[in-house]
């Protein structure tokens, strides 16, 4: 951070984000579960592959692919920066990288003939987009951490070091993260030849773009992370929800104890909607007890703006949390 307060925003390649550096990227515990899937990532594979004439194209005629923003918060205390938005496309660019690693070790380094000298230098580039290593390019650490409340992340880091199997998978954010890798590695290794492999990798390192916003607080970055999902269009209404009520609790009572038992109470919530044979779904469950507590009718897809416009303050959330769960 250039100054203290400061909003730091600029479009960056995967190159940047995730390959040029030691910083890690923290999931903490009031984010979401993985929720893309297949559907997901074949647009952007199909997106990808119109972008790039499929992997005809050398890097540098092409102008790129802008993916969408994430939102960070500059944790220097423990050098890393947390997530507030853009989990989903940071944890799926860090399994494209390896599944674009592990097919160029299958097909070009692995395969009978002379391997290219280039293609290890690409393997060793691919391992940072997932890992932290150390000077002698050994693994140190994940690039993408989660929160050991977050139980995906668990999930996650065995398919990283290649060590998961089908008996890991527990939950639908598990089986989500595995069809998106899956179906990564399958068209790479399906789809593209040699060639298209060493264009495909240029690309991915330089031409998939984030903006990446970073602020200096948690206040502000949830302030920004509202902005960019004004009116619910890229997240459900819970999520932004859940989000006015994180920054109310961060704001007014600034307190690390409330804003982890709100995680708690939230995340208990959320898993007996899920209990019945017939899951609830969140939303509605919220539009009665909101008619119930408060005597308002709402849309669920209204619920956001509510909230929004009632705009309580930390204790009174701490409140109305405790009695849905």
């Amino acid at each position: 951070m250039s100054k203290t307060g400061t909003i730091l925003s600029a479009m960056k390649p995967i190159a940047d984000i995730l390959m040029n550096n030691y910083t890690p990227y923290f999931i903490p515990d009031f984010q979401r579960d993985f929720v893309w899937g297949e559907k997901e990532v074949t647009e952007l594979w199909e997106d990808i592959k119109a972008d790039t004439d499929v992997f005809q194209k050398e890097t540098d005629e092409l102008e790129g692919y802008l993916l969408g923003n994430i939102v960070l918060i500059q944790d220097d205390v423990n050098n890393r920066k947390i997530v507030v938005d853009g989990q989903q496309r940071l944890t799926t660019l860090s399994l494209m990288g390896l599944a674009l690693q592990m097919v160029i070790q299958k097909k070009i380094i692995d395969a009978e003939g002379p391997t290219p000298t280039n293609a290890y230098s690409m393997v060793s580039d691919l391992r940072k987009s997932y890992s932290i290593v150390n000077d002698m390019g050994e693994f140190k650490d994940l690039k993408i951490q989660h929160d050991s409340g977050l139980y995906f992340g668990q999930y996650y880091r065995k398919l990283i070091s290649g060590e998961s199997d089908e008996n890991d998978i527990s939950t639908d954010a598990d089986k989500n993260i595995c069809a998106v890798f899956d179906k990564i590695y399958e068209s790479m290794d399906e789809e593209l030849n040699n060639e298209q492999l060493f264009h495909f990798f240029a690309y991915y390192k330089m031409k998939i773009m984030l903006i990446e916003t970073t602020a200096p607080t948690e206040a502000k970055a949830f302030q920004l992370f509202e902005i960019l999902n004004d009116r619910g269009r890229s997240l459900e209404p819970m999520d932004l929800i859940k989000n006015i009520f994180l920054k109310a609790i961060v704001t007014d009572l600034k307190s690390n104890t409330a804003k982890e038992n709100f995680n708690e109470n939230w995340r208990e919530l959320i898993n007996n909607l899920h209990i019945p044979k017939t899951p609830i779904q969140s939303s509605t469950f919220l539009k009665y007890f909101v008619v119930a507590c408060y005597g308002d009718n709402n849309k669920a897809e209204d619920l956001y703006q509510y909230f929004k416009n009632k705009n309580l303050s930390g204790q009174e959330v701490t409140e109305f949390v405790n009695k849905m769960v």
